[in-house]
């Protein structure tokens, strides 16, 4: 039977409380402890915000584990419990019963609200006390008023709206409220947004850190004070941090970043992916370790002999339990070196992964007796690296002793035609199974046939002209793991297929691997006559070709050689234009000052083959690159294979003007998006917008801030060459005969999206976005008009218009003024409009003071009437009200939102 605990009548008494709101708040002060949860618990599942806000002000407990409701971020939830806070941070005497001094919005107290809600054994209220403890994360240090602890997760350019409305509140209430995360990741996410929003966290409560960014060294040093700052870590995780161009390489970023580790009393797993930067001064991180790591990983990196006999003397490294060089490439240091450094850690160690790491025999040999004396190891990887069948069984033989080794060892071999699996010796009562092979198939005797050619280098390469066809891919395949750049470089010359998808087997940009590719393409462009097998015409350095690669990895049905040949086709990009004689696609992203290493390197290869090579991009974006710079980069690319393009910069026109012929030669662009800035001369304005007569294939054109275009739209629109899917003109002056001009422009009559947001029409006729509408009603599906001071006298307008727009998903009006009168009309004529899912409004002008403040008592009385039109019109709706009236061009308008939602019971 199922029996609800604790203290079910309380549980009921909580129901019956929210049946009248007001009796719930006004009994707070005289409630009984033990009601408090199950109270919170029924008005979070019924979004009783009122009662959710009191509560707040009267919570008895420590902490409230708010995070441990949500399976995801709720705003509305939020802002009643925040709004609660806002209360108490106003009051000079707190509530009797009031203890709250921690709000926890991350994944956690589950077993708190279990307890109440009766799915675990009951507990009485003194014992419900303890999980309440104050947090001790920071240590010797005076709690702030309240503590917030959150999980924050930076990405890509935007946080979702739940982390912004957070956010700004904190930073509204600096004195106040610490906030805390134990848990930081942070994954491409720009450095100004990065040091604004880690001014606001307590760096002290951060315990792990993962800062995942394709940054230069500079800007890792940047931010190295920060790390020093955050004392407590216990984990650090760095990657995909790039190393600037030669001439711009500075010694002391690697001391900044290195020195901050003496600060890291706490430091126990260090976690680095391709720290490039460390070959040859690993010792100058190394030193300033203050105390022995449990789990360090350098991997996919060069570290040089000195490094390894640094790492392998370290004091700190003792007492290690995990270990990962998986990439750190072996095969050309000395035998000796990692069986000191095993001998260093085979007390304690308990994880060893090695992975593509160019161990051969002689470095396996060597380290065999050091291994067996590794009594605590559970997990071995030698994934990726190149063994034969009797150095295997040797290895095998000396850890068949090791007690806690699980036998589940990772490894490709290179097999042996008279000796096979079941030749391998094994524990008594083992399987075959348990000892996991990383085998690449298809077909099997190929892959051993490449693993085997692979352990005589010249034999490989004199070998390449007889070579079936099908063989090619898993040597590729092999030679690359096993960093075997001769065998690479002779490959190309001799590649039977098209194309070569080097891309699809890089996770990280790879200078050598790139490097020795292009030195066997050099090979091809000296030479007068093709090999007689070789038809390569494409390398294709983007992050695809993965089926290709699967393919013969054995990860996919084997398929026969014809077949691989048709499924790489030569690419037809450009169109009417014959191949040259080699194509390079790459993808680009020229942002801050310099390129990367990679694309520096591939970018100065071409230069100086430039007759012989055409280096193709289909997605070209521009960050913050001066016009000089962008300039010199894409006179080296074959314009007219781009496809999407990216302008994020502040340039002047004149610099916009010197940018678009270069646009006008990509004339196969589909989507283009360009931020610009102030208004100049008329015959700049006709140089850019002239360009458009030459993009036959435009689809999507997205223009932020086109000041220079007020009063002149029509001179784009009338160069305009193809129907628009999505047009975007935002936060700029328009005047009336430029909305008259796009309203008539014959490119947007089959719009799927349309964006006008920022565009100020309030002294505008009304009729002009009614006829606009008109337009584009059959085919719209988007549409954006927030910022735009649109009145209700436009809105009377347009609604005959709107609500024929058939095809509409979403609508979004923040930040217009709009009265209750008008938002009832809008909402009833958008009522018929089957598709129309995501709607996004103002709150309504009566929900302001005459001071313009925001009223909260008028809003929820809005909220009501709204609410209670959409239930007169009888069918399931959510919309969001954005209460933010007045506001710079770029806010989000995901931040201060309220929703209501009617579903029908």
């Amino acid at each position: 039977m199922s029996i609800q605990n604790p203290l079910r009548l309380l549980n009921l008494a909580g129901k019956s409380l929210l049946t009248n709101e007001a009796l719930a708040i006004s009994t707070l002060e005289y409630l009984p402890i033990e009601l408090f949860p199950p109270l919170f618990m029924e008005a979070f599942w019924g979004r009783h915000r009122k009662i959710l806000t009191a509560l707040v002000q009267a919570w008895p407990f420590v902490r409230l584990p708010l995070g441990g409701l949500m399976q995801t971020p709720h705003l509305g939830t939020l802002q009643a419990v925040l709004d609660g806070l806002d209360v108490l941070l106003t009051q000079k005497d707190r509530p009797r019963k009031f203890k709250l001094r921690v709000l926890d919005l991350r994944n956690t107290g589950q077993d708190f609200w279990r307890m109440w809600s009766g799915s675990s054994v009951h507990m009485s209220s003194s014992s419900s006390m303890a999980p309440m403890a104050e947090d001790g994360s920071r240590i010797e240090k005076r709690l702030a008023v309240f503590e917030v602890f959150t999980e924050l997760h930076l990405k890509e350019r935007t946080m979702n709206e739940f982390l912004t409305y957070l956010l700004n509140w904190v930073e509204q209430r600096d004195p106040f409220i610490h906030l805390c995360c134990k848990k930081l990741k942070i994954v491409s996410f720009p450095m100004d947004n990065i040091m604004n929003v880690l001014s606001m966290v307590q760096l002290d409560c951060i315990q792990e850190l993962h800062v995942n960014c394709t940054w230069h060294l500079s800007t890792l040093a940047m931010i190295a004070p920060l790390l020093g700052q955050m004392s407590n870590v216990q984990k650090l995780f760095v990657s995909y941090i790039h190393l600037p161009d030669p001439e711009e390489w500075n010694e002391q970023h690697i001391v900044k970043i290195t020195s901050q580790f003496l600060r890291l009393h706490h430091l126990q797993d260090l976690h680095l992916e391709s720290p490039f930067y460390l070959e040859g001064c690993l010792d100058q991180m190394l030193r300033c370790l203050m105390k022995p790591l449990d789990n360090l990983s350098i991997t996919h990196c060069l570290l040089t002999d000195s490094d390894l006999t640094h790492l392998s003397q370290s004091p700190n490294i003792s007492q290690l339990k995990s270990l990962n060089l998986s990439g750190v490439t072996m095969t050309y240091s000395s035998p000796e070196l990692l069986p000191a450094l095993l001998e260093k850690v085979s007390a304690t160690l308990q994880e060893l992964y090695l992975e593509q790491s160019g161990i051969r025999d002689s470095h396996l040999e060597a380290i065999l007796p050091a291994l067996s004396h590794c009594f605590q190891l559970t997990s071995f990887s030698l994934r990726g690296n190149l063994l034969s069948m009797p150095i295997m069984k040797k290895m095998l033989r000396h850890t068949s002793e090791l007690p806690s080794l699980s036998r589940e060892l990772h490894l490709h071999y290179s097999q042996d035609s008279d000796l096979g699996p079941e030749k391998i010796p094994m524990k008594s009562g083992e399987t075959e199974s348990q000892i996991r092979m990383s085998l690449w198939t298809p077909p099997r005797l190929l892959d051993l046939a490449a693993m085997s050619l692979l352990r005589k280098e010249d034999l490989a390469m004199s070998a390449l002209e007889f070579l079936p066809i099908e063989l090619f891919p898993p040597l590729f395949m092999e030679a690359f793991y096993g960093s075997h750049s001769k065998t690479l470089k002779t490959m190309v010359h001799a590649w039977p297929f098209v194309r070569l998808p080097l891309g699809g087997l890089m996770e990280l940009p790879h200078l050598i691997t790139l490097q020795a590719v292009l030195d066997g393409l050099d090979v091809l462009l000296t030479q007068k006559e093709r090999p007689r097998r070789c038809k390569l015409r494409v390398l294709d350095l983007r992050n695809t070709g993965q089926n290709f690669w699967s393919m013969w990895s054995g990860y996919t049905d084997h398929m026969s050689s014809s077949l691989l040949v048709a499924s790489v086709p030569q690419n037809r990009s450009r169109t009417e234009q014959p191949l040259a004689p080699l194509e390079v696609f790459v993808e680009m992203s020229l942002k801050e000052w310099a390129m990367d290493e990679f694309l520096t390197y591939l970018m100065r290869w071409a230069e100086e083959r430039k007759d012989s090579i055409h280096l193709c991009c289909k997605k070209l974006k521009i960050f913050g690159m001066p016009v000089e710079n962008t300039m010199k980069v894409l006179s080296m690319v074959q314009l007219d294979c781009i496809q999407d393009v990216e302008v994020n910069q502040n340039w002047h026109l004149s610099s916009l003007a010197t940018f678009a012929p270069l646009l006008g030669q990509m004339s196969n662009v589909q989507r283009l998006i360009l931020s610009a800035s102030e208004e100049q001369e008329q015959h700049v304005v006709v140089q850019f917008t002239s360009q458009f007569l030459k993009l036959h294939h435009l689809r999507d054109l997205y223009l932020e801030s086109p000041f220079f275009l007020s009063g002149r739209l029509d001179q784009m629109l009338r160069c305009l060459m193809s129907p628009l899917d999505n047009l975007a003109i935002t936060h700029c002056l328009l005047t009336e005969s430029d909305l008259t001009h796009l309203s008539q422009c014959p490119s947007i009559s089959q719009l799927k999206g349309l964006d006008l947001s920022g565009i100020t029409v309030a002294d505008f006729s009304p009729e002009l976005l009614q006829v606009l509408l008109e337009q584009v009603a059959d085919t719209l599906q988007v549409l954006d008009l927030n910022q735009c001071e649109i009145m209700d006298s436009q809105i009377e307008a347009i609604l005959p218009a709107l609500s024929h727009c058939s095809q509409l998903r979403s609508f979004s009006m923040c930040g217009n003024l709009l009265s209750m009168a008008a938002m009832e009309k809008l909402l009833r004529h958008t009522s018929g409009l089957p598709s129309l899912s995501q709607e996004f409004y103002p709150a309504p002008l009566e929900s302001n003071s005459s001071q313009a403040v925001l009223s909260k008592e008028r809003l929820a009385q809005l909220r009501a009437e709204l609410l209670e039109i959409l239930r007169d019109l009888g069918h399931p709706r959510t919309i969001w009200l954005n209460f933010v009236f007045f506001a710079s061009h770029d806010y989000d308008k995901y931040s201060h939102l309220e929703i209501i939602e009617y579903v029908p019971a």
